[in-house]
């Protein structure tokens, strides 16, 4: 029998995470007072793959009673040394699919940035409603770009590089919010809209290709060179193609999906 593939974890980003994985301040801020809105007053909240803390942290400074739960050791450091030497507020380090924590015991769970990394994310979405007996899960589900922008670029990569480039977990498209939607239903859990934060998008293909290139994204991990460099290539082909030059952005606007997910047993 094989085994499950492993979650991956982020230890060898954790030095790099925060100025490669952040958003600008504005849409930091609307995504803090989307979360904080949707937890004010549901008591503990769980986030999953908390990593080095830039959601949890300024949630806990607005007085959220967090508790943060990573795979990786290096990133609850980080998190650990970016709150002045000590934990700021309870850390565990599990996986997501096996959440040490009894039923019930939080009042509200979010993730940011996690689903993707888990092969077995079905069950990390059972574990959540599990800990959340009754109260709201909060999982952002991908972002909105032009189709003839970072969709387009993604395409020519996957194109070029093949299969390295997926996610290994959840893939956030259309079919995958609805996979997520039917799994949190077979959980327990009830869909619910949330709007939509905008945010200008400064990100270039230049930017992009260097990224790829330091193997930053976590997908390059697991390609070999070949696939790193047949990526790096489609990339900037694409772009050329398009625009004559690397140092272009895309798509200047964008959007980052949440969903809602209401547990009641």
């Amino acid at each position: 029998m094989s085994e499950e593939p492993a979650s991956v974890d982020f230890d060898r980003a954790a030095e790099f995470y925060d100025a490669t994985r952040g958003l600008n301040d504005e849409t930091t801020e609307r995504t803090l007072d989307l979360l904080t809105q949707e937890v004010a007053g549901w008591g503990r909240v769980l986030e999953i793959g908390v990593g080095t803390g830039l959601m949890a942290l300024p949630l806990a400074e607005r007085g959220v009673n967090m508790v943060g739960l990573d795979l990786s050791e290096q990133m609850l450091g980080q998190l650990v040394r970016k709150a002045g030497g000590r934990p700021p507020f309870p850390l565990l380090r599990a996986d997501a699919t096996r959440l040490p924590l009894r039923d019930g015991g939080f009042d509200a769970a979010y993730a940011r940035h996690v689903l993707h990394l888990i092969p077995n994310w079905r069950l990390a979405v059972q574990e959540l409603c599990r800990v959340v007996g009754r109260g709201v899960v909060l999982i952002e589900a991908g972002w909105s770009g032009g189709q003839d922008g970072w969709s387009s670029l993604w395409d020519a990569v996957r194109a070029a590089a093949g299969p390295a480039v997926e996610h290994v977990g959840l893939q956030m498209s259309s079919e995958g919010r609805a996979e997520l939607d039917g799994a949190f239903i077979e959980a327990g859990g009830r869909p619910r809209e949330l709007p939509e934060i905008p945010y200008e998008d400064h990100d270039t293909v230049e930017r992009f290709v260097s990224e790829i290139e330091r193997r930053s994204p976590s997908w390059t991990w697991r390609a070999t060179d070949e696939e790193v460099t047949a990526a790096v290539d489609a990339a900037r082909r694409w772009a050329m193609e398009r625009f004559g030059m690397l140092d272009v952005r895309p798509d200047t606007t964008a959007h980052v999906r949440w969903r809602a997910f209401d547990i009641d047993r």
